[in-house]
């Protein structure tokens, strides 16, 4: 099987991708980039969105 047909059949849809982007920028992230296979968005924000936005806690260990 080809990218283009893995791409095509098996990734994310080009829309659901770009709507998670949006998304993510509506809650008040940075989308720093994209990648046209649509596997992987890197993007960043703060801890406390992270919490907030995806119901996770995080525990600091010294």
């Amino acid at each position: 099987m080809s990218v283009s047909e893995l791409t095509a059949h098996h990734y994310p849809q080009d829309s659901r991708y770009r709507a998670l982007a949006q998304w993510l920028r509506a809650k008040g992230l940075k989308v720093h980039r994209t990648y046209g296979n649509r596997l992987t968005l890197e993007v960043s924000g703060t801890v406390a969105q992270a919490q907030k936005h995806w119901a996770v806690n995080f525990l600091w260990c010294a």
